[in-house]
């Protein structure tokens, strides 16, 4: 029988915890709970946490109140329940986790208010979102259900492997590890490295360790023998294993994103909602799922997500690994391990401390004569370490060079004269470039080479049925005509005389029939190729683009099934078929006309803005010229308003002017007023009120020349919106009524203003007070938008009915926050799932506001602090003052002032700092909509 240990507070479910206790006796188990220390709350903590360490079975229970707080030790004031489930999650207990029901009735006397409230509420929004919990109505359902799930996680015992979500686990499911790519079974002279990746997983000060080097140096092979050391001793202790390799998404330079990675990520350590919140969001989730447990995460060729070099040389472009990264060098049980060929910037400020680097060498002279004599390489040992030597120790190239001398030239290292040197930049392989060149040319016109071609034209492993659509009738000029007469038997004999050469990967078990080669190898042909034998390139990519097109599902409803559309795109772009692949692909397929499904109702950001740059040259505002004046009006267009929602404001300027420009000049009025409008609003986050007014004015003027009403209204309520940051209220208010009434009157359909122009409305109505007539129109709004399941749009409105009444409470001096509180927990996680990083804030702004009224001040600097990082890095000025005036009210009711008590001198100079701050940028940008509130935050400063 198994050893349960029952943890939950006590005086509020006294019954249930006794008819828990009552019904897992009766079936005979060893049951520990706070009963058998002393009936009260206050119970030892020590004990508490040994008894949790020593069960088999934690069953957790959660109700309405926080419970008790140990005093000693515990400087993050959790109560002695959520210490006793963090110890559960941390020593890998199997975990059941059950809820009371929202709708459960339950007495008043037991639910605690204020920060207590706050915190019971904030650990069961962890618990439902994180893992797997059961809910109950009353005490005895609580028992039936508790009996349940115990014989269940009995009877599946016998194979567990516990993970720190706190679910029953097999080890394939504890394990990921086949995406790293396949690498040769050989190692040779890397003891010292693979010494210090054993004593980084011992030593538990170490969170993040980077092997760096050149490609072709040996990083991925080195990881691999690891993780095959490390797999004989069942990865010594580790929770979880899970590892990618970013080269199976592509070696482009051009923009890439992370989101694949994430949401995979996420789902496999436990997230419920991977798709969920702004990349920088899911950044910081998977960061705290990973780093609360003894799990190993590896990053295998992270440099297609870095910065090459330059002023920004090693900086991560994605956010999301921004937001992963540098939490998990400042906090991990475990270990991350990254291997790239450049230096991780974001991590320099950890280096030295908790962040290790291992600059991977090239091989030993001795070590590089190993790599050729396990080829067949034959020699004097002295010869063998020259030839090392003149290859720079550079693995990759001694091991094409040795299997090239073994198939060309006997075996014989002296010939090795043979092998042309080439003028090219050895950080990028020059010596093994010359042996594929050498290859190249021995290889002549055959089957072989024509399959490292074949391999060039993917920037990824190349898939079974992508592969047989190439070799499929009509060959292919240039790239398949010696392919088509090859029988199943040659074909496979032509790739296993390319594996033995070393340049085709070694098969996968993991992926049957997928064709893969080192990074260098498939960047080497595919570059020969496309430079020597273009319309032979371009044929294989439109073959590959019609192929993913139409193997793709004709809509699809996730991030994964869009992946096909996506790998058209950028086939079909590198084919010169821009024109369709925007026409047939991108826009019916991908965003579904003017839906945009992959963003609004996706938020797939990300991965939208990396496929849009296919259709780009190096910069943001230069289309390709393969695309229509108009089309290329579009795409720039929708490259700025993915940047801006990804949180780039400045950069998203220059294709948004573009577009202005290029629309002003076809005389298209309808998107020419929607760039404005664009740039407007972007011109408005970042504090330039001036511009912002002069974009949106135009925008009016490109609208009224347009026959589209709904953009004539629209424009007309963005310089509402302008005018109302201004201060300039009763203006602003005047023109939301005007246009209210004009599209009640077009449009009987539509009564009130809904979306972005209705949010903004409400958003003045609320500086008014009239937080009842918000919650009206809210209420109406919410319906519409939600049955378009466009994610910001229902964000937004439950941003508005939560600060509705946020102000109704403060207003009318009610202690009941509970609405306010249900519509900002979900418009900040709406926000997050909508993955607009530039409204964001807003949602965290009024959360603070919450968290601060409600005394939960630890929680108000939490989002205070999220804001602030949101807006900084994305040069969000508006948002920033807003950030340094709720941090003045945040230090300002630290010390009780707006109740007229004395306010401590350090809160006050903090409070003041914030104060000048926000009053002089407010200054600077004309954003006099905040004046009052600066005049009163000053008031409280003077009175004390």
């Amino acid at each position: 029988m198994a050893k349960i240990y029952i943890s939950s507070t006590y005086s509020d479910l006294k019954d249930c915890r006794k008819a828990v206790y009552v019904a897992l006796r009766s079936m005979r188990h060893d049951v520990i709970a706070m009963e058998d220390y002393v009936a009260s709350d206050q119970r030892p903590l020590n004990k508490c946490l040994a008894d949790v360490a020593g069960c088999d079975i934690y069953l957790g229970v959660l109700a309405w109140r926080h419970g008790y707080i140990p005093k000693k030790d515990n400087p993050q004031q959790k109560s002695i329940t959520e210490l006793e489930f963090r110890h559960a999650v941390k020593t890998h207990k199997t975990c059941l986790l059950f809820l009371l029901d929202e709708n459960a009735p339950w007495p008043v006397a037991k639910i605690d208010r204020g920060r207590g409230g706050n915190r019971i509420r904030k650990l069961r929004d962890e618990v439902s979102s994180d893992y797997e919990v059961s809910f109950f109505q009353n005490c005895d359902q609580l028992a039936t259900l508790a009996s349940n799930a115990v014989s269940n996680a009995e009877s599946k015992s016998s194979a567990p492997r516990v993970d720190s979500d706190c679910r029953q686990t097999h080890a394939s499911e504890r394990i990921s590890i086949a995406r790293l790519p396949i690498t040769g079974s050989d190692l040779f002279g890397r003891a010292s490295e693979l010494q210090q990746l054993d004593d980084a997983w011992a030593n538990q000060k170490t969170n993040v360790l980077s092997l760096v080097a050149w490609g072709g140096v040996g990083k991925s092979s080195l990881v691999n023998h690891w993780l095959a050391q490390m797999a004989t001793e069942d990865y010594r202790g580790a929770s979880r294993v899970y590892a990618w390799s970013f080269y199976s998404q592509g070696t482009t330079d051009r923009a890439v994103s992370a989101d694949q990675f994430f949401e995979a990520a996420l789902t496999f350590f436990g997230h419920a909602k991977p798709n969920q919140g702004s990349p920088w969001d899911k950044g910081e989730r998977l960061a705290q799922l990973v780093g609360r447990q003894r799990a190993l995460l590896v990053l295998d060729g992270l440099e297609p997500l870095q910065y090459p070099p330059g002023p920004d040389e090693g900086r991560l472009k994605d956010q999301a690994l921004q937001a992963l990264l540098r939490p998990l060098a400042a906090s991990n049980e475990g270990l991350c391990v990254i291997s790239t060929r450049v230096v991780v910037s974001d991590l320099s400020s950890f280096e030295g401390h908790t962040a290790k680097r291992i600059d991977l060498d090239t091989l030993s002279p001795e070590a590089g004569a190993q790599v050729l004599k396990a080829q067949g390489v034959g020699g004097s040992q002295a010869e063998m370490e020259k030839a090392s030597d003149e290859f720079r120790g550079h693995s990759l190239a001694l091991t094409l060079l040795g299997s090239y001398l073994t198939d060309v030239c006997d075996g014989d290292v002296s010939r090795r004269v043979e092998v042309k040197v080439l003028e090219e930049d050895e950080r990028y392989g020059r010596h093994a470039q010359r042996v594929m060149a050498s290859y190249e040319k021995w290889l002549g016109e055959g089957p072989e080479l024509a399959v490292l071609h074949v391999l060039g034209l993917f920037n990824r492993p190349a898939d079974k049925n992508a592969v047989d659509s190439l070799r499929a009738a009509p060959a292919i000029g240039g790239l398949t005509d010696t392919l088509r007469p090859l029988s199943e038997h040659k074909w496979q004999q032509v790739l296993a005389r390319l594996r033995r050469a070393k340049l085709l990967a070694e098969r996968n078990p993991n992926q049957p029939g997928t064709l893969d080669a080192h990074p260098l190898v498939r960047e080497h042909f595919g570059r020969k190729l496309k430079s020597e034998r273009e319309s032979a390139w371009k044929a294989g990519n439109f073959r590959l683009y019609k192929h993913y097109k139409k193997t793709a599902k004709v809509f699809p409803d996730t991030l994964e099934e869009m992946a096909p559309l996506y790998a058209a795109i950028a086939h079909g772009c590198e084919a010169g078929r821009h024109q369709e692949a925007l026409a047939e692909v991108l826009q019916p397929r991908i965003h579904r006309g003017n839906i945009y499904f992959s963003t609004r109702n996706l938020g797939a950001y990300g991965a939208d803005l990396t496929a849009l740059s296919s259709f780009f040259n190096s910069q943001w505002n230069e289309p390709v010229s393969g695309l229509s004046a108009t089309s290329s009006a579009l795409v720039l267009s929708i490259a700025g308003y993915n940047l801006r929602a990804l949180g780039k404001l400045r950069e998203s300027t220059q294709p948004t002017q573009a577009s202005l420009d290029a629309t002003r000049s076809l005389n298209d009025w309808e998107n020419a007023a929607s760039a404005a409008i664009t740039n407007s609003e972007t011109n408005l986050t970042m504090g330039d009120l001036s511009q912002a007014l002069s974009d949106v004015q135009e925008g009016v003027g490109f609208a009224d020349q347009s026959t589209n009403s709904f953009l004539q209204f629209y424009s007309r309520t963005a310089l509402a919106c302008v005018l109302h940051q201004a201060g300039r209220l009763s203006e602003s208010e005047d023109k939301f009524q005007e246009v209210e009434k004009a599209q009640e009157k077009l449009h009987p359909e539509f009564e009130l203003l809904h979306a972005f122009s209705g949010f903004q409305y409400c958003d003045l109505l609320l500086d008014q007070g009239k937080y009842q007539e918000v919650q009206v129109r809210s209420r109406k709004t919410i319906k519409l938008v939600a049955s378009r399941g466009y994610l910001a749009d229902i964000a937004r409105d439950h941003l508005s009915m939560g600060r509705a009444y946020l102000l109704q409470a403060r207003r009318e001096h009610s202690r009941n926050f509970a609405k306010a509180t249900d519509y900002l927990r979900l418009a900040v996680d709406g926000l997050r799932e909508a993955g607009t990083l530039h409204h964001l804030p807003l949602g965290l702004l009024a959360h603070a506001e919450l968290c601060r009224v409600t005394d939960d001040f630890a929680r108000a600097q939490e989002d205070l602090n999220e804001a602030t990082n949101i807006a900084i890095r994305g040069s969000m000025g508006l948002y920033e003052a807003d950030c340094h005036l709720e941090y003045a009210w945040l230090y300002l009711a630290m010390s009780g002032a707006e109740n007229k008590a004395p306010i401590k001198q350090e809160n006050r100079e903090k409070a003041l700092e914030h104060w000048d701050t926000a009053r002089e940028m407010i200054e600077r940008m004309g954003y006099h909509r905040r004046d009052q509130e600066v005049r009163e935050i000053a008031q409280l400063l003077e009175q004390h």
